[in-house]
Protein backbone atom coordinates (compact mmCIF):
# COMPACT_ATOMS: atom_id res chain seq x y z
CA UNK A 1 0.00 0.00 0.00
CA UNK A 2 3.18 2.60 0.21
CA UNK A 3 2.96 2.60 -3.15
CA UNK A 4 -0.82 3.63 -3.61
CA UNK A 5 -2.06 6.83 -5.46
CA UNK A 6 -5.87 5.64 -4.04
CA UNK A 7 -7.56 3.92 -1.56
CA UNK A 8 -11.39 3.72 -1.27
CA UNK A 9 -12.87 1.75 2.13
CA UNK A 10 -16.18 0.65 2.71
CA UNK A 11 -16.00 0.64 6.50
CA UNK A 12 -13.61 0.51 9.02
CA UNK A 13 -12.74 -1.77 11.39
CA UNK A 14 -10.79 -2.40 14.89
CA UNK A 15 -7.43 -1.56 14.26
CA UNK A 16 -7.43 0.26 10.40
CA UNK A 17 -7.03 3.35 11.79
CA UNK A 18 -3.46 1.95 13.38
CA UNK A 19 -2.79 0.02 10.31
CA UNK A 20 -3.15 3.04 8.42
CA UNK A 21 -1.02 5.63 11.03
CA UNK A 22 1.77 2.69 10.47
CA UNK A 23 1.38 3.15 6.07
CA UNK A 24 1.63 7.09 6.87
CA UNK A 25 -1.31 7.56 6.01
CA UNK A 26 -3.05 10.11 8.32
CA UNK A 27 -6.60 10.83 7.70
CA UNK A 28 -8.01 13.77 9.44
CA UNK A 29 -9.84 12.84 12.62
CA UNK A 30 -13.24 14.37 11.87
CA UNK A 31 -13.52 12.46 9.10
CA UNK A 32 -12.72 9.35 10.39
CA UNK A 33 -15.68 10.18 13.27
CA UNK A 34 -18.01 11.28 10.13
CA UNK A 35 -17.23 8.40 8.30
CA UNK A 36 -18.09 6.12 11.70
CA UNK A 37 -21.26 8.00 12.00
CA UNK A 38 -23.31 7.07 8.60
CA UNK A 39 -25.17 4.38 8.54
CA UNK A 40 -23.52 1.34 6.74
CA UNK A 41 -25.41 -0.35 3.91
CA UNK A 42 -28.09 0.52 1.43
CA UNK A 43 -29.75 4.00 2.60
CA UNK A 44 -33.48 4.10 2.69
CA UNK A 45 -33.82 6.18 -0.67
CA UNK A 46 -32.26 3.04 -2.64
CA UNK A 47 -28.88 4.66 -3.21
CA UNK A 48 -25.82 2.79 -2.83
CA UNK A 49 -23.48 2.87 0.66
CA UNK A 50 -21.14 5.59 1.13
CA UNK A 51 -17.19 4.78 1.09
CA UNK A 52 -14.04 6.99 1.94
CA UNK A 53 -11.95 7.78 -0.87
CA UNK A 54 -8.42 8.67 0.11
CA UNK A 55 -6.47 10.17 -2.76
CA UNK A 56 -2.62 10.59 -3.17
CA UNK A 57 -1.28 13.36 -4.84
CA UNK A 58 2.13 15.91 -5.03
CA UNK A 59 0.61 18.05 -2.65
CA UNK A 60 -0.49 15.59 0.24
CA UNK A 61 -3.96 13.40 0.39
CA UNK A 62 -7.55 13.95 -0.62
CA UNK A 63 -10.10 12.50 1.61
CA UNK A 64 -13.29 12.94 0.90
CA UNK A 65 -16.43 10.76 1.91
CA UNK A 66 -18.17 9.30 -1.26
CA UNK A 67 -21.60 7.57 -1.89
CA UNK A 68 -22.63 5.65 -4.83
CA UNK A 69 -25.76 7.13 -6.16
CA UNK A 70 -27.22 4.05 -7.46
CA UNK A 71 -28.32 1.37 -5.12
CA UNK A 72 -27.61 -2.73 -5.89
CA UNK A 73 -30.88 -3.00 -7.18
CA UNK A 74 -30.41 -0.75 -10.24
CA UNK A 75 -26.77 -1.91 -10.85
CA UNK A 76 -27.80 -5.88 -10.72
CA UNK A 77 -31.28 -5.42 -12.11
Amino acid sequence: LKTMNSLFMMRLTEGDEEYLKQLEINIPADILRRFRQLPQGVYPDGSGTAFLGIFKTKRGLICHILKNTLGPKLLWA
